[in-house]
């Protein structure tokens, strides 16, 4: 008798385990956002991105503050792993800067527009110092 009640537990756990489907990853959930039809679909979407892509670097930031070691490690590399696709789908559908409707500009073309602004250097020169 415990030989069959061990059997069948055996045989239902197994067969509980083959029926689950497989989860899909968060790049697979991304990419199945359909593309947007409008351009309020596409503005909305845009907006969700941009939320969700706040919400990964909060979860980043929070990691690195409240865990320890490999723990925080392995957190901030999934989440930038989530915002680099997060990110991806928002250029797939066309939308500007995370956080803003103006082109992003890198550090350094920054520091040129600046330099430019302030002094009376030229381009080259305000390239130069803002390389070094």
């Amino acid at each position: 008798m415990k030989t069959l009640c061990a059997t069948m537990l055996l045989f239902t756990v197994l067969l509980g385990c083959a029926h689950s489907p497989p989860q899909p990853s968060y790049a697979e959930q991304i990419a199945q956002i359909p593309p947007p039809t409008s351009e309020e679909d596409r503005q909305r979407k845009c907006a969700d991105l941009r939320s969700e892509i706040a919400r990964q670097q909060n979860i980043a930031m929070m990691g690195s503050a409240q865990l320890q070691g490999m723990y925080a490690v392995i957190l901030q590399a999934t989440a930038r792993k989530n915002i680099a696709v997060l990110e991806s789908g928002a250029s797939d559908f066309g939308c500007t800067a995370a956080f803003g409707n103006r082109p992003v500009q890198s550090n350094i073309e920054n520091c040129i527009a600046a330099c430019k602004a302030n002094t009376s250097r030229t381009q080259e020169q305000c390239f130069d110092a803002c390389n070094h």
